[in-house]
This record gives C-alpha cells, structure tokens and sequence, in this order.
C-alpha cells in the first residue's frame, strides 16, 4: 500500500513539474501575435533605356524610273529613352535611328529622330507609337539624293525578363527623292520586328 502510494505521489510531482507557472499561462494568453513583416510592394515594370535592333520589309509602287525608290530590306539600330511616366501606365520619351536599305535597285542608309509615346497595356504588354524627320545621308549604286521625310512605327511589346523584349511592328515612310533632276516618290509601307535590350 505505502509503495503505491509513492508511486501515485511521484507521478502527482512529475505532472506539477511539467505545468508551467500560472504567471506564465496569463502571459502567455495575452501575448500578441508575432509581427509580419509586410511585403516588399511590387512596382510596375517601366523601360526607360532602350537599344534595339529592328529588322523589317518596306513595300512601294514602282517609280517611273524604275529605281524601287521605297523598296527593300531595312535594318536599323534604334537609341532611345522614356524618362517621363505619367501615372505609371503612359511613358514619354525621345531617340535616334540609323539604318540601312537594300533593294536590286541600290542601298541607302536612312537617319532619323523621333519622339515616341509608350502605353501598359497588360503587365510587361506595351504598346508603341513613335515619329519624326528622316533622311537619307548616303546611297550606294545610283546617285540619289534626298528631301526630308517623315516615319512613323506603331506596334505591340513584350517584355520579358532580364530585360528583353520583343515587338512586332508597322512602319510607315514618306519620303521623296531626287534624280536626274526629278522628283522621285519613295513613300513606303511594311511590317517588322524588333528586339529590345534595356534596363
């Protein structure tokens, strides 16, 4: 009988032991929360410095003197930068262009300055719209000379990351030229698509 009740008492000693005090438990059941630290914001994707290479193909009546004035293959590097966002969702910015166009008839090698507006559509989805003066600075095969012009490019981005993006492009020309003392008609009208590199 008396070892039973030792055991009995032992277990009594061991359960008190494993309580925690009751200064603890009202502590405990007070205690706030832990704290969560709030989440970094997320802040809209927003390409301001931007080199981009643009492959496309320009499409024109035949001139009369059979030079494909407007036609041919056009590859260019484009420079630019939008440093005014308005509202997070339009940007506003400006750049420059050099190209090169190739056709049967002969190769010239158009510059041009540009001012450009840049709309969020979706996430990284943007849409393009720029313009400005073009010119011709030199032609290679027939002695061609240029008048001021006028571009512009519209078209859809994606952006992508590590700072890439792709867009698909329409890219309107007027243009005129000057041969053998004649003005010769070099508006143009096609599709391309450019590659983005930026921060």
């Amino acid at each position: 009988m008396s070892c039973r009740r030792g055991v009995l008492l032992l277990v009594a000693v061991v359960v008190v032991a494993m309580l925690p005090p009751a200064g603890a438990a009202r502590a405990q059941a007070g205690a706030a929360p832990p704290a969560v630290e709030p989440a970094s914001p997320v802040y809209p994707y927003r390409p301001r410095t931007l080199i981009e290479i643009q492959v496309g193909r320009d499409f024109a009546n035949k001139s009369a003197a059979g030079l494909d004035a407007g036609d041919g293959l056009l590859v260019s590097a484009v420079g630019s930068l939008t440093p005014l966002w308005i509202g997070n969702t339009v940007g506003l910015g400006f750049g420059v262009s050099f190209g090169w166009k190739y056709s049967s008839a002969f190769s010239r090698t158009p510059v041009s300055a540009f001012g450009h507006a840049v709309l969020q559509l979706r996430e990284r989805w943007f849409s393009l719209l720029r313009a400005g003066p073009l010119k011709l600075v030199s032609t290679q095969g027939v002695d061609v000379g240029s008048h001021w012009g006028a571009f512009v490019d519209w078209g859809v981005c994606r952006w992508f990351d590590h700072q890439f993006g792709l867009a698909l492009l329409v890219h309107y020309t007027h243009l005129t030229l000057t041969y053998q003392d004649a003005d010769v008609d070099a508006t143009s009208f096609g599709p391309a698509i450019a590659i983005f590199f930026g921060d």
